[in-house]
């Protein structure tokens, strides 16, 4: 295990004791409470006069773009913040390209945050998985913090407007749970 996963290890450790405590992660008001929905335990739907507006976020890609939330304005955005070393997010990432390719063409987009300290690392996590989105590098953590990721991996769901009308803590789980939120949001 490299230090950096191992940093990565004990900080989700740490938080997830932290919420366990009724800590406010995330600014949640349903911190430390697990709450059954349609979506599954590890899912928050925020209902639509409780949302926030998403923080602004962008940077250059893996592939070399430059990228900027205020772009996709009118758009449903999937945010999923991963790193390469992440199991969980190894395994989600299948699921993540599969409904992604569902919705193209649609006014949904997807972009990933690779919060690995290396491009190397992000741009053969991309190969390897034959991710066909765009993934803009963090390796410092600023986007990651501006929405307040406690652990890895995140995904967020932004509605046309901006605000931020789910979160996946941890691995999404299944197909079924990913496009039941975007139905949601494009209804």
């Amino acid at each position: 295990m490299t230090r950096t996963t191992l940093l990565r290890f004990l900080l989700g450790l740490f938080l997830l004791a932290l919420t366990a405590c009724g800590g406010k992660a995330l600014g949640s008001e349903t911190a430390g409470r697990s709450i059954q929905t349609e979506y599954g335990y590890n899912v928050r739907v925020i209902p639509a006069g409780e949302r926030r507006t998403g923080p602004s976020f962008g940077g250059g890609t893996l592939d070399g773009a430059r990228l900027s939330s205020a772009s996709y304005r009118g758009s449903v955005v999937v945010v999923n913040f991963w790193a390469s070393d992440c199991g969980p997010c190894r395994k989600e990432e299948p699921i993540l390209e599969s409904v992604w390719k569902k919705y193209q063409g649609r006014a949904v987009v997807f972009v990933g945050i690779d919060t690995d300290r290396s491009n190397v690392n992000g741009k053969a996590f991309v190969k390897e998985f034959g991710v066909t989105y765009p993934s803009i590098f963090d390796p410092y953590f600023e986007i990651a913090y501006k929405f307040h990721v406690s652990f890895l991996p995140a995904t967020y769901v932004l509605d046309p407007q901006g605000r931020i009308a789910a979160i996946i803590f941890g691995a999404a789980a299944h197909e079924k749970q990913l496009v039941g939120l975007l139905d949601k949001e494009l209804a």
